[in-house]
């Protein structure tokens, strides 16, 4: 927008004084940042703002200013193979030319932004599965990594392990076979897809905790901006990552039609969310009987393996393979199936006594 201002008539000089747009809120520093110091320019006229425009306008720049795409990285070099990789999977034409700086590679500055660190093909950023024994963080069973590349690859990763850790139990009813599953897995990738796009990257990476009975995914910087928990809840977002989220979106990995947290709430409930100021924590459990049936099918396993190769004494040697028993006292008959009583019923399947 360009204004010309008359200085004198007689020496007919003007100064043409020229504005750009801008997302700063400006205001009069008599009055602050209030319907009297902050205006807004209706066609040739200028008008007070309310405080819901004032508030909007304030939090859009906030939000500009906070942007992984705005953030400068400190690296000054990347590579971006595997991002181009997945846009050309998807049938878009790259333009070499502007790609970094449609995508907010670049900021305003012409530096890499965070977002080009995150989408690098190699990088500082990692994802980090966890899996402890029993129901607390006492003992580490693994550790695993995923990342230091694109962050897309990372995602694929995570929830192909995460797929593979959520395992099937088929129930045969008459000529119908039902399967049932530890997790909803829908339910999954979409707590794990969101705490990715709405993380806050300048803190640290969002991370997924697995214990015996539930599965943990736990990112940080808590609700973004001027989102309330009920707002959450009902799937109405005010993303912290917009750049970020636009390039998942672009790639199918998010929809933003708002039902994915609400889907999620209808199968786990709300009380699954644990949103903190800081953090955001979703707790899904484990489904009770497909876990009780893995852990007697883990078991009953690893007693047959075990019995292969081991013999148990009772009063004297027990020499047992899959068919083979001794006496003792009295005599023992095994088969695969048959055990006879020893002082109590013994129950036998594949040679466990």
């Amino acid at each position: 927008m360009k204004y010309i201002i008359e200085i004198t008539e007689t020496l007919q000089k003007q100064i043409e004084v020229e504005v750009k747009k801008g997302n700063s809120l400006y205001y009069i520093n008599k009055y602050g940042r209030s319907s009297k110091g902050c205006y807004i320019r209706v066609g040739t006229s200028c008008r007070s703002m309310s405080e819901e425009q004032i508030e909007r306008e304030f939090n859009s720049y906030i939000l500009s200013k906070t942007d992984i795409s705005q953030i400068e990285s400190t690296r000054k070099s990347f590579s971006f193979k595997s991002l181009k990789i997945y846009y050309n999977e998807k049938k878009y034409h790259i333009n070499d030319r502007f790609f970094e700086y449609n995508l907010g590679l670049k900021n305003r500055d012409g530096k890499y932004s965070l977002l080009a660190e995150l989408l690098s093909d190699e990088n500082r950023i990692s994802i980090k599965i966890a899996k402890f024994q029993g129901k607390d963080k006492s003992v580490l069973i693994e550790k695993s990594e995923y990342g230091y590349q694109c962050i897309l690859v990372a995602i694929d990763r995570v929830l192909n392990r995460l797929e593979a850790e959520n395992y099937t139990m088929s129930l045969i009813d008459g000529k119908k076979r039902n399967d049932k599953r530890l997790l909803d897995m829908n339910s999954v990738r979409e707590v794990f897809i969101n705490s990715i796009a709405h993380n806050d990257w300048t803190k640290v990476e969002p991370a997924v905790y697995i214990f015996e009975d539930r599965i943990e995914i736990i990112s940080y910087g808590g609700l973004p901006n001027n989102q309330t928990k009920e707002m959450f809840y009902q799937g109405i977002s005010t993303p912290r990552n917009k750049s970020l989220i636009r390039i998942l979106s672009d790639l199918d990995y998010v929809e933003q039609t708002g039902h994915g947290i609400p889907d999620v709430i209808k199968i786990y409930g709300k009380e699954v969310f644990n949103i903190q100021e800081k953090y955001i924590n979703v707790t899904l459990p484990f489904d009770t009987l497909v876990l009780e049936a893995h852990n007697n099918l883990s078991l009953e396993n690893e007693l047959i393996n075990k019995n292969k190769i081991m013999g148990e004494e009772i009063g004297g040697e027990i020499i047992m393979n899959d068919a083979i028993g001794e006496e003792i006292g009295e005599e023992i008959v095994m088969n695969d199936t048959i055990g006879e009583e020893i002082g109590e019923e013994i129950i036998i399947n594949n040679t466990i006594g």
